[in-house]
C-alpha cells in the first residue's frame, strides 16, 4: 500500500511492531502462503522494475492439486482445475515479507521497526508509538492506515471512536507448525507439486506445502482446547498421534524431529475478525487482517488482503482532487463497501475447513465435485466451480458467494440418488443453468469499476517468472 501511495507522490512511513525480519529471520511463524489470481493481480499493479525484486515469486512452487493421504488407503489426487495452467503457488511468507520490504525501501518508504501503536488522539491527529524498552514517540499524521493484523490496535481505536464493538472470534481450532526436511541432494521425499492433506474426520488434520529446497512446511491443526488440543500434548501423546493417525509422516519425519518441532514451535490460535467500521472520517482506515481476518483454510487471506489494497488504491486514484489532494473521507467510506465481499470469504473459509478434514475422502462429495467440473466445462462462463472461481478468477467476491450458493443447489439436485456420470440428466442441467445462473460471470465488476477486472491469470503469472536482470 505504501509503495502505491508513494507512486502518487505521497510521503509514507511504516511503523512496524516487530524487528526487521531481514536481520532477525527467526521471528514469528513461517506457515507458507498460497498465492492465486487475486494476489497476483494486486502485485502486478507494481511497476515492472519493482516486480523484478519479488524473487520469492520466481521461486514459487506451482501446486495444481492436492493429494489426500487417507488412513490405510491409497493416496488420492484431486486437481484444483481442469485447466492445467490454473494452479496455486506455494510461497514463503518470510521471503515475501523481505522482498516487499526491499521494494518499499527502494521507493523511499521509511520503515520504523520495533514500534507498536499505543493510542490515537483523533482531535489533534496524534499517534503514540511505544517500544519494548518503554520508549514513547508521538507523531502527527495526515492519514493513518492500519495493516496491523487480527489483533489490530488501530481497529480498537476506530471502534472506540465510533462507540461500536466488533467481533474478534477465536476459532475452535488452532495449529502447530512442523518441518519435513528434504532428502539427499535436496530431493523432496513426497510429491513437491501438490498440497498434501491428511484428513482424519475430526478437527485434527495435517497439511504440507512444498518449499523450493525440497522441504515441506507442514501444519497440524487440532481443537484449540480440551483433551484433543495438541498444544497441551506431552511428548508421548504427540508421538502416539503421529504413529496412529499419520504413520507415513511419522516414518518420514522421525520421532526426534517430531518431538523437537512440538517443543520448539508454539501452538497458534486462529481468529475471525468482523468489525462494522473500517475508517474514521478521512483520518484513518484499516485493511487486510486488521479489518477482516479469516481462518486460513482456503488460503485466500493473503490474496484478498492484497486485493483490498488494489481496490483501495483504485479508489484513491478515482477520488483524487489535485496533484497531492484526495477526498480521503469519500475514499475510506467507499472502501467500507468491500465488506460484503469479505463476508463471503469468511463463510467460504469456514466451509472449506469442513471440506478439508471431513469430506475430501467422501465418495459422494468427490462425485459431486466431478459433476461440478463437467458443468464448468460445458458452461464455462456461467458455471465456475467454487474453488476455481475464488482462486483462479477475479470475479467480485460477493458475486462469487451468490453463484456458489446457486451452483451448490444445482449440483446437489443433479447428483441426487446418482453415483455415475452416465446417469446425469443433461436436459435438467440445461434448464437449471438457463433459469438460475448468471449469463456471464466474467462480466461482473465492482461497484466503482466501469470494466470487469482482467482474468488473464496465467499471463499475469508469467511476468513474475522472468529472471532478474544481471547487475
Amino acid at each position: 500500500m505504501a509503495v502505491f501511495l508513494r507512486g502518487l507522490g505521497l510521503t509514507c512511513e511504516i511503523w512496524e511492531k516487530r524487528p526487521d525480519p531481514r536481520i532477525n529471520p527467526d521471528q514469528g511463524k513461517s506457515i507458507n502462503l498460497t498465492l492465486s489470481a487475486r494476489g497476483y493481480l494486486a502485485l502486478h499493479q507494481l511497476k515492472a522494475e519493482d516486480r523484478q525484486l519479488l524473487d520469492c515469486l520466481r521461486k514459487a512452487i506451482p501446486t495444481p492439486g492436492r493429494k489426500i493421504h487417507r488412513l490405510n488407503q491409497p493416496i488420492a489426487y484431486q486437481p484444483y482445475s481442469e485447466n492445467p495452467e490454473e494452479v496455486l503457488y506455494s510461497v514463503s511468507r518470510k521471503n515475501l515479507n523481505n522482498d516487499l520490504l526491499n521494494v518499499a525501501e527502494k521507493n523511499d518508504v521509511k520503515v520504523n521497526f520495533g514500534y507498536f501503536l499505543e493510542s490515537v488522539d483523533w482531535k489533534t491527529k496524534l499517534a503514540s508509538f511505544s517500544t519494548k524498552t518503554g520508549e514513547r514517540l508521538v507523531r502527527k499524521f495526515n492519514t493513518l492506515w492500519g495493516t496491523d493484523g487480527s489483533n489490530s490496535m488501530l481497529r480498537a481505536e476506530i471502534e472506540r471512536c465510533h462507540d461500536v464493538v466488533g467481533n474478534t472470534e477465536k476459532y475452535d481450532s488452532g495449529y502447530k507448525e512442523f518441518y519435513l526436511s528434504a532428502g539427499k541432494g535436496g530431493v523432496a521425499r513426497i510429491d513437491e507439486g501438490c498440497l498434501h492433506v491428511w484428513p482424519r474426520n475430526c478437527q485434527t488434520f495435517f497439511v504440507g506445502l512444498p518449499n523450493p529446497d525440497g522441504s515441506f512446511t507442514c501444519t497440524l491443526f487440532s481443537p484449540s482446547s480440551g483433551p484433543e488440543c495438541i498444544g497441551n500434548f506431552t511428548t508421548e501423546q504427540i508421538l502416539a498421534l503421529f504413529q496412529t493417525q499419520f504413520p507415513d509422516v511419522y516414518a518420514l519425519m522421525g520421532p526426534e524431529n517430531i518431538v523437537q518441532n512440538h517443543k520448539t514451535n508454539p501452538f497458534g490460535s486462529l481468529y475471525n475478525v468482523d468489525t462494522p467500521k473500517w475508517s474514521v472520517r478521512g483520518d484513518a482506515v484499516i485493511l487486510g487482517d486488521s479489518a477482516f481476518g479469516v481462518v486460513p483454510y482456503y488460503g485466500l487471506g493473503i490474496n484478498v488482503g492484497m486485493e483490498s489494497v488494489r481496490h483501495l488504491i483504485n479508489l484513491v486514484k478515482l477520488y483524487r482532487t489535485g496533484p497531492k489532494s484526495f477526498d480521503w473521507e469519500r475514499i475510506f467510506s467507499e472502501f467500507n463497501k468491500f465488506k460484503p465481499h469479505v463476508d463471503v470469504l469468511r463463510i467460504e473459509s469456514a466451509r472449506n475447513a469442513v471440506e478439508l478434514h471431513k469430506k475430501v475422502d467422501d465418495s459422494h462429495f468427490l462425485f459431486k465435485k466431478e459433476v461440478e467440473r463437467l458443468l464448468q466445462h460445458k458452461y464455462p462462463r456461467r458455471f465456475v466451480e467454487a474453488h476455481s472461481m475464488l482462486s483462479f478468477t477475479n470475479i467480485p467476491l460477493e458475486v462469487c458467494g451468490r453463484a456458489i450458493q446457486i451452483q451448490e443447489q444445482i449440483a446437489t439436485q443433479l447428483c441426487e440418488n446418482k453415483t455415475r456420470i452416465e446417469d446425469l440428466d443433461w436436459e435438467q442441467a440445461d434448464a437449471l443453468i438457463s433459469q438460475f445462473c448468471s449469463a456471464d460471470l466474467f462480466l461482473e465488476k465492482m461497484w466503482y469499476e466501469t470494466e470487469p477486472p482482467p482474468d488473464n491469470f496465467t499471463e499475469i503469472v508469467k511476468h513474475f517468472k522472468v529472471q532478474p536482470a544481471k547487475l
